[in-house]
């Protein structure tokens, strides 16, 4: 009789302090809003989106991949498109001296996250406060801005001066409308 009342007086300790100590609401929703984004999240990792690197045979990837086009400034590319849970998170165009191989990868989808944090539809702010000096330049006259930092490429939502200087003003709340994987 001794040890059950032992027990049970153990049991009813270990409980009180259980409930002395409850977890505080914040910490239950900083943990499931952390759980989500990793969940939710696709990460860019060294030269590689979901399994796929320039270079790599698109045959390798067909399961993710479905043949289409993009409409881009006055082109359209014959792209393949990325699909993962029945949504398209971007696109690889196929590389142009070998067209079984994946050129360049280009993501849309704000779930993908590069390896500093960012995302479609991070600001430029953000981008400058991580890379003070990254590297800024546009493809041609009155095309989209780029930022440069190792082998990706963040394309802003802002063009090119018209006069085709290369002073670059461009607002702190300009967003990443596409981050791209070059080889």
């Amino acid at each position: 009789m001794k040890k059950l009342s032992l027990y049970c007086s153990a049991f009813l300790i270990i409980a009180a302090t259980a409930c002395d100590n409850p977890k505080t609401e914040k910490d239950s929703t900083s943990d499931e809003v952390e759980q989500n984004l990793e969940a939710e999240s696709y990460p860019i990792m060294d030269n590689n989106y979901m399994g796929m690197q320039p270079g790599d045979k698109i045959k390798a990837h067909k399961k993710i991949l479905a043949k289409g086009q993009v409409k881009e400034g006055g082109n359209t590319l014959e792209v393949y498109k990325i699909e993962h849970e029945g949504q398209e998170v971007g696109y690889i165009i196929p590389n142009p001296t070998n067209n079984k191989l994946i050129g360049q990868i280009r993501i849309t989808s704000p779930k993908a996250v590069s390896p500093d944090g960012l995302r479609v539809g991070s600001t430029y702010g953000q981008l400058i406060e991580i890379y003070p000096g990254i590297e800024i330049r546009s493809a041609d006259i009155g095309e989209n801005i780029y930022a440069f930092q190792d082998n990706l490429a963040y394309r802003l939502e802002y063009l090119e001066n018209a006069d085709g200087s290369d002073n670059y003003e461009i607002p702190v709340d300009v967003k990443i409308v596409q981050i791209e994987i070059w080889r």
